[in-house]
């Protein structure tokens, strides 16, 4: 049902539209409208602000009136595949089943974001279990199809969820397809809208009123990230499937850019408070850098002797710190001093990488430590039968 005044310049534009998308939907929905002037009253009860104004009345599957606001193009075939999409999606709902499709996302939005993107795409039927009762991040845009400022928006939007990676999640909702109840019930007027859903404040999210280019997007959300996330974690080298998740990642496709390496001397050199010395300032500094790509990873003297022989650690002393690039399969060693002070400029800017010779090997998998000193081993000799012999 279209609301206008009779005077307003944009409702005299529509009408022709209007009035085709009357006929081809004859017998199929109803279009009505309504002239505000004469009728003040009746478009002052539904919130009517602006003209024209185009809402959809229908009754859902238990018989319960909805009404929508229609947000998307000014054409007989705009508003002729809304009508058709919504009628869809309720005749769908009353056979119990979906619109969405696929785990982790539909696939609405007509291809707008291809699949091979990291951005996710969102509908009403997977919103609420995928973004508000998600423990993630999630910075969402509220698009239409045809809006010319989200096509121009796109290409960023990919690049920033392709940046934001594992640490913020990227979702898009079609306004006008199987995302028309999620748009209208966080109040999207305008496209595209952006809003960025913290964890624990899912029903409050943030407005996005930054530039929409991807450096501005990404140094937004990845500077929230940082503020509200907790310490990334130091992991201990136990398995190479370790090293797969947090660095190397699968079919070639690095989780990082660079993964720094602490070979720790032995337990019996440093007792345990010696090394959780060294894991504290690793904590530190993957607290300092958590912003940048990094990945932080330990492990003790003679523990992974594939790995210290590749990145050629051991011929000097422990302990020894490596950082290694994935994606190019390169190593740097540190070779000043192992102080704070000494490790900070290694951590901000790593030099010096050469290739790894060959494949980067399998890491052997090794018990963790279990935080304690270490113990001698037992002499494998009795020494009375030494003194017996002499």
């Amino acid at each position: 049902k279209k609301r206008c005044h009779r005077w307003c310049g944009h409702c005299k534009a529509l009408q022709p539209e209007y009035e085709k998308a009357a006929k081809a939907l004859e017998g199929i929905a109803k279009v009505a409208a309504v002239d505000c002037d004469a009728h003040g009253t009746l478009a002052q009860q539904h919130g009517v602000q602006g003209f024209p104004t185009i809402k959809m009345f229908s009754v859902d599957a238990k018989g319960k009136q909805q009404v929508s606001d229609y947000n998307g193009g000014r054409t007989a075939d705009a508003l002729v595949d809304y009508v058709l999409t919504s009628l869809k999606k309720q005749a769908k709902a009353k056979l119990g089943k979906g619109t969405s499709s696929g785990k982790g996302g539909s696939s609405s939005g007509g291809g707008f974001y291809p699949a091979s993107s990291d951005v996710v795409m969102l509908s009403d039927e997977d919103f609420e279990e995928q973004v508000v009762q998600d423990d993630d991040v999630w910075f969402v845009e509220f698009f239409a199809p045809w809006c010319g400022h989200c096509k121009a928006l796109k290409s960023d939007w990919m690049a920033a969820a392709r940046q934001l990676k594992d640490k913020v999640k990227v979702g898009a909702v079609d306004c006008t397809g199987p995302g028309q109840s999620v748009c209208q019930k966080y109040g999207v007027q305008g496209f595209p809208t952006l809003k960025l859903f913290n964890k624990g404040a899912k029903s409050s999210p943030i407005d996005y009123q930054g530039a929409r280019d991807q450096a501005s997007i990404t140094e937004f959300a990845l500077q929230f990230w940082v503020d509200t996330s907790g310490p990334p974690e130091v992991h201990e080298l136990t398995d190479h499937q370790v090293f797969v998740d947090h660095c190397l990642g699968k079919e070639g496709k690095a989780k990082v850019s660079k993964c720094f390496i602490a070979f720790l001397p032995d337990i019996l050199d440093t007792g345990a408070s010696g090394r959780n010395e060294y894991i504290k300032a690793l904590q530190d500094a993957a607290a300092k850098y958590k912003s940048r790509s990094y990945a932080f990873f330990w492990t003790a003297a003679g523990m992974q002797n594939k790995l210290q022989t590749a990145v050629e650690v051991g011929g000097y002393g422990y302990p020894g710190f490596v950082a290694y690039a994935p994606k190019q399969n390169m190593f740097a060693t540190h070779k000043g001093s192992v102080s704070a002070d000494g490790l900070d400029p290694f951590f901000e800017l790593p030099s010096g990488f050469v290739e790894v010779r060959g494949a980067f090997p399998v890491l052997d998998t090794v018990a963790a430590w279990d935080g304690l000193d270490g113990e001698l081993p037992e002499d494998e000799f009795d020494l009375d039968e030494l003194l017996r012999e002499d």
